[in-house]
């Protein structure tokens, strides 16, 4: 923010001046959500951690061998990516910060979308349905396979520990009151998102 704030933007073209504005807006909205401890509930009523990998899935048109190899090692790393928001949800467990029961009825179905049986019906085995990348048959049935291995002992096992985690420790322990000033911090932390929208 420092940094920003040293710009003088009267030697800025309108255009960038307002560029300026925008991003500084940014800067500080990601400084506050931090400072009042909004990663501590990495989920709403609509969105969830959970659902937001679905840009892996969309970020690329795997034209190429790499992108296929790459997006498996994205794979590989939704375990642990699961394991800090889960950490960060406690955390905020601890504090009473979450989000309130009432608007976490129904919430599990956000979660169990992505738990199925069959692999090959995952969506995070679409990459792996057409052989966009023009591999050989026998490398792109390899492929297959590591993915089919990886969604199913790593990807759809963290949905399952999340899901386990929501129902034991999450939804029992979700604030009963709806207004997020009944939190820690919550009066400032309202008026800071008030003022923010």
């Amino acid at each position: 923010l420092s940094r920003l704030d040293a710009i003088d933007s009267d030697q800025l073209s309108s255009e960038n001046s307002i560029n300026l504005s925008i991003i500084r807006a940014q800067v500080q909205n990601s400084v506050d959500e931090y400072v009042f401890n909004a990663h501590y509930m990495p989920l709403t009523s609509e969105y969830g951690f959970h659902s937001s990998l679905s840009y892996m899935i969309n970020s690329s048109q795997y034209k190429q061998p790499q992108q296929l190899e790459t997006y498996l090692a994205r794979l590989e790393q939704v375990p642990r990516f699961f394991e800090q928001n889960i950490g960060w949800m406690r955390k905020g467990l601890e504090v009473g910060l979450t989000q309130p029961k009432a608007v976490l009825i129904g919430y599990q179905d956000s979660i169990t979308a992505y738990i199925v049986d069959d692999v090959t019906k995952s969506e995070f085995y679409k990459p792996f349905l057409n052989n966009t990348a023009g591999l050989s048959d026998s490398a792109f049935a390899a492929l297959q396979q590591q993915a089919k291995a990886i969604i199913s002992s790593q990807v759809i096992k963290a949905y399952k520990d999340y899901l386990t985690f929501f129902n034991t420790e999450y939804l029992p322990g979700a604030r009963s009151d709806i207004g997020i000033s009944s939190t820690p911090n919550g009066e400032a932390f309202y008026a800071n998102r008030a003022k923010y929208y």
